[in-house]
């Protein structure tokens, strides 16, 4: 079986699991893939149905003072209806703001969060399931099931290259540190993950964001550069940052 061929059946695995509440299809899928491309999505989904049931997952935490790790904190986040995240993006190469937007939740279920009646669909952990950036053909995951220093998890996704190509990118990621930072929407203690892959027959891909889950649901920063394979030339870099936040809780 090729590669590609896995991909697919795995995905049709999840895909079926993702979409029934049926908890067994998801623990089938975890069974046969417990280091999968979906296992921290498939874990987060597993919680919700068991949740349902009755039985409630204990999250732990560690200190927040741990020298090693600081901290080992939850991924799956809780949203309510109106909350908003102002965002702007600029070229990181000429620093020009070149976009700026705004998602305001308009639909929470268990599962799903909204923005925007539709233009953004998210998991919990904040991975597009419906992207404003067509390109995406099939689920991708950026944001892990929990966050500490040194997790690790890969991603593989179909993918429409910039010469209207399909295709299937694979990443790598990694929560690198912790950092303080201050940016126009507050002051954060920040994990920092970084992300590098390849499309394939295409460029080089690299991703890395600051997300602080304490105290906001979104990224604080999202930068996305792309790069000639083998001359190593940044085609496109550019950098998504949160200047204002209202994030009410339940």
């Amino acid at each position: 079986m090729s590669s590609q061929e896995a991909f697919k059946q795995e995905l049709d695995l999840w895909e079926s699991a993702s979409k029934s509440n049926n908890p067994n299809l998801t623990i089938n899928y975890l069974e046969k893939y417990p280091s999968g491309v979906y296992s921290e999505l498939a874990e987060a989904r597993l919680d919700v149905l068991l949740a349902k049931a009755g039985e409630k997952k204990i999250q732990v935490k560690d200190p927040a003072g741990n020298p090693f790790s600081n901290g080992t904190i939850s991924g799956v986040m809780r949203y309510s209806m109106g909350a908003t995240y102002s965002f702007v993006r600029k070229d990181l190469l000429t620093e020009i703001q070149n976009n700026a937007y705004i998602e305001k939740v308009t639909k929470v279920s268990e599962n799903e969060v909204t923005f925007n009646n539709g233009w953004r669909v998210i998991d919990l952990m904040g991975n597009d399931l419906v992207s404003p950036n067509e390109r995406f053909l099939t689920p991708a995951q950026f944001f892990p099931i929990h966050y500490s220093l040194g997790h690790k998890w890969i991603t593989r996704y179909e993918w429409k290259r910039g010469d209207g190509a399909d295709s299937r990118v694979e990443m790598e990621f990694k929560v690198i540190t912790r950092e303080k930072i201050e940016t126009p929407a507050g002051k954060f203690n920040a994990f920092v993950v970084e992300g590098m892959g390849y499309v394939e027959g295409g460029s080089k891909f690299e991703i890395k964001y600051w997300l602080d889950p304490e105290i906001c649901n979104r990224p604080i920063r999202f930068d996305r550069i792309s790069k000639n394979r083998r001359q190593g030339k940044i085609n496109s870099a550019n950098r998504d940052e949160l200047i204002l936040f209202q994030q009410a809780i339940s």
